[in-house]
């Protein structure tokens, strides 16, 4: 749970600073559905990075 909160307020704290994007993306892994979301200025990179989390 600190965790969870610590993520939440380093979250409002980057969006609140200026104009960041989200890029989110679900898939299902082992019959499970995943959401990852990536907080940044450069769409490329984030998909990127998402595309690195859920090995497409």
């Amino acid at each position: 749970m600190r965790y969870l909160l610590s993520f939440a307020s380093r979250l409002f704290c980057l969006t609140g600073c200026g104009r960041v994007s989200v890029q989110e993306q679900q898939a299902y892994v082992f019959g499970t559905r995943v959401e990852v979301l990536v907080v940044g200025d450069d769409p490329a990179l984030a998909a990127k990075a998402i595309a690195s989390v859920l090995r497409i």
